[in-house]
């Protein structure tokens, strides 16, 4: 009967947590989006060098 009971406590601790995750996820969205190095900078030929936030750096066509 012990062993049951915190078994449901530690389920709903970690719950808990995971929610808590969700929920902060969900207030301050900007933590996901894009990252303060990520940039694009005018070439010349009209290409453009990328920097993005998994630190892949490239150059494209500016129309894609």
């Amino acid at each position: 009967m012990k062993l049951k009971t915190r078994y449901i406590k530690l389920s709903l601790f970690f719950l808990g947590i995971i929610l808590l995750v969700l929920v902060i996820g969900l207030l301050f969205p900007f933590v996901y989006g894009p990252g303060i190095q990520d940039f694009t900078k005018g070439l010349t030929g009209r290409y453009n060098l990328y920097r993005n936030s998994s630190h892949k750096i490239f150059v494209a066509p500016e129309d894609g």
